[in-house]
């Protein structure tokens, strides 16, 4: 499997350098069924596959548990967080401050917001802003398979 990940990190890199070198690979990972040490491990994975950043998302249900698993990893991480109810809180009803705060204690460099309608996004992206420690907060809306940038807040 290490084989795999860098074979396909080093032909991401030669295909990311052919079109544009300034653009960056994500390490992407879907903590579907993944859990500690495993995590942990695909997360060094990519790492060693020259991956820029590590991108956790699709219905993360335990952001403390994958911000745990990255943290010796050197690399950005970024956690996305899909489903807001339409208050702008998270799914299972905890607000979105109340995570932000308990990141506080990882080295998480940005949330994400994805798989959620609008109006939610625009309730919950004001209260990430003011509570969210990390160097980025993003904001994304998914429209017909393409991610859009909405809103970004730098420190």
């Amino acid at each position: 499997m290490i084989a795999l990940v860098r074979a396909r990190g080093g032909g991401s890199i030669l295909k990311r350098d052919s079109i544009n070198p300034d653009s960056y690979i994500a390490g992407g990972i879907s903590p579907m069924g993944v859990i500690g040490q495993e995590f942990t491990e695909r997360a060094r994975l990519l790492a060693d596959g020259r991956a820029d950043f590590i991108l956790v998302e699709h219905k993360v249900s335990d952001h403390m548990g994958a911000a745990e698993a990255c943290y010796e990893i050197d690399l950005p991480l970024f956690l996305g967080v899909g489903n807001l109810d339409k208050d702008g809180n998270l799914a299972d009803g905890q607000s979105v401050e109340t995570l932000a705060f308990a990141l506080r204690a990882y080295r998480v460099d940005g949330l994400l917001f994805s798989c959620t309608f609008p109006p939610a996004i625009s309730k919950a992206l004001p209260r990430l802003r003011d509570s969210f420690s990390g160097h980025r907060c993003l904001c994304l809306r998914r429209l017909e398979q393409d991610y859009r940038l909405l809103a970004v807040k730098r420190t």
